[in-house]
């Protein structure tokens, strides 16, 4: 069944999956309910972690919205996911939002902030971690969002009053613009967190549609963490590829500076490449290999199933 204007706003600026089932409409209300789950075969890059088989996302959710008029709905999304530790389910997010095509969305809750969008590249396992720094998630969030078609921007504010779970504080947000192929977005957080050290994180991302089927993209960014003395610079580079509308190619390669006595000390250059295919618009598998110049790592590779509704 074709969905509406309604629905369609519930299952972009609520919804986690784009593939939400619409379990109820009527009298201007919509209900989707949504999951996705993710099993992986995983051979890490570090040589002193085990081969696992290695369950990612076990997720579900609900999200409603009352349409108060053509271009304004108002909803909230509660979603879980389970704990790897325990096997219970968790509360992930939980946040109200007011959604209008011309003004934008405004949402407060428990809620992933804007860094959690940031990245290049379409990686599955061994993606770049240099660049990400950064909490970009908390109980206590007030985020705003808008897309103009060639300009978009957002900004979220993390708040700490003693109730958050991260104990974190502070803002991010991004800029961006759109022009002939050419996608530009700026990031930008500061947040202390609760041990008291500040990040600032800065990231500049291209993307260039070389052609309809092989977009490339370029990144910088920089960290500055007050638990080390230095700053860590990152570049990174990554193509993808769509072969046919299921089979999809992507690899990037990153230059690390890191900060010494980060996570990333002692690594310079990473890289990935991998290969995906698309059973149907609720299955993804996918097949990848990855790694970097550290001294404890090896080729990593990892198969995966993603499936989502």
């Amino acid at each position: 069944m074709k969905k509406t204007i309604l629905a369609t706003a519930l299952t972009t600026l609520f919804a986690a999956s784009a593939n939400a089932a619409t379990i109820y409409e009527a009298n201007d209300v919509t209900i989707d309910v949504f999951g996705d789950s993710e099993i992986v075969l995983l051979n890490p890059i570090s040589k002193s972690e085990p081969f696992i088989v290695d369950i990612q996302d076990a997720d579900f959710g609900f999200a409603l919205g009352y349409k108060l008029s053509e271009d304004v709905v108002l909803g909230s999304t509660v979603a879980f996911g389970v704990d790897d530790a325990s096997g219970a389910a968790q509360l992930d997010e939980s946040y109200v939002a007011l959604a209008s095509e011309m003004y934008g969305t405004l949402s407060i809750g428990k809620q992933y902030t804007i860094y959690d969008e940031s990245g290049i590249g379409n990686d599955y396992q061994f993606g770049f971690t240099a660049f990400y720094d950064q909490t970009d998630a908390g109980e206590q969030v007030i985020k705003y969002s808008i897309d103009k078609d060639v300009f978009y921007g957002a900004v979220a504010f993390l708040l700490d009053s003693g109730v958050s779970d991260t104990g974190a504080s502070g803002f991010d947000g991004k800029i961006g613009v759109r022009f002939a192929d050419f996608d530009l977005a700026v990031y930008h957080a500061q947040v202390e967190e609760a041990a008291g050290n500040e990040i600032s994180n800065t990231n500049v991302e291209l993307g260039y549609a070389l052609t309809e089927s092989l977009l490339l993209q370029a990144s910088y960014g920089q960290t500055d963490n007050d638990s080390y003395t230095e700053t860590t610079d990152t570049v990174g580079l990554a193509a993808i590829y769509q072969y046919t509308p299921k089979i999809q190619f992507a690899a990037g390669y990153a230059n690390i500076d890191a900060a010494a006595g980060s996570a990333n000390d002692g690594i310079e250059n990473q890289y990935y490449v991998n290969t995906s295919y698309l059973v149907n618009d609720y299955i993804n598998t996918y097949v990848e290999l990855g790694g970097n110049d550290g001294d404890d790592s090896q080729l990593g590779a990892a198969a995966g199933v993603q499936v989502a509704f």
